[in-house]
């Protein structure tokens, strides 16, 4: 796990938060791309077998996974998505969302 967490040890394969520039610690969670349970018990699990991830989106991954929903690729997407949706709405109206 430390090999995959030191290619780039701080940043999120989701929301592209670098934990490290925001909060001055290098930390990142890693996800099992592919439920290890899944896997033969010979299995050598290798860098590629994980996602590097923040602690919000390491939690969503694993409730939309709760959901139903195991495949990583397509809950990292649609992440992706609603965020980028999500931070285009902030754009256009940056006072619309906040509480007063």
């Amino acid at each position: 796990m430390s090999l995959a967490k030191s290619k780039n040890a701080s940043r999120c394969e989701i929301c592209d938060d670098d934990f490290n520039l925001r909060y001055g610690a290098p930390y990142i969670e890693a996800h099992h791309i592919i439920p290890i349970a899944s896997k033969a018990s010979e299995y050598r699990v290798t860098a590629a077998d994980f996602a590097l991830l923040c602690p919000n989106c390491h939690k969503a991954v694993h409730v939309h996974m709760a959901k139903g929903s195991e495949d990583y690729t397509h809950i990292k997407d649609m992440l992706k998505q609603r965020l980028s949706s999500l931070r285009q709405v902030d754009i256009e109206q940056p006072h619309a969302n906040r509480a007063r």
